[in-house]
């Protein structure tokens, strides 16, 4: 894992994929956000890391749209304006977390041998898509 902090892009899994995110079209976002949900929210063995990186970039991508969360605002979207995300994705980000930061997951483990840091911004994602 080529992690250099405790943010939602700080990996290379959670990088590539915002890259892969900004090389498509906007119109297509949403669609793209809530696959990448749904795999992990659906996945029933031990989620990798790779995984749950992207699902966390993911729901971080959807959270930055809300009120006071602009610091978790990839600047992919800052030429971009901003994005309208349904209650539904907003749900399945906090869904995906839950399932990150739950048992079987190598993104808990990982963490879990460190400081509370990502745990901390997981939290903060979560409790900001969970208010809205």
């Amino acid at each position: 894992m080529g992690t250099w902090d405790a943010g939602p892009f700080d990996n290379d899994d959670a990088a590539d994929w915002l890259d892969d995110l900004a090389s498509s079209d906007p119109a297509e976002w949403s669609d793209i956000i809530a696959e990448t949900l749904t795999t992990v929210v659906d996945y029933e063995d031990y989620l990798e890391f790779p995984e749950a990186a992207e699902a966390v970039a993911a729901a971080a991508v959807v959270a930055s749209q809300l009120p006071g969360m602009a610091a978790y605002s990839p600047e992919v979207l800052d030429d971009d304006g901003e994005l309208d995300f349904s209650q539904a994705l907003r749900d399945l980000a906090v869904q995906a977390l839950d399932r990150v930061t739950g048992e079987d997951s190598e993104w808990r483990e990982l963490w879990s041998d460190g400081d509370d840091s990502a745990f901390e911004v997981v939290r903060e994602l979560r409790a900001a898509l969970a208010a809205s």
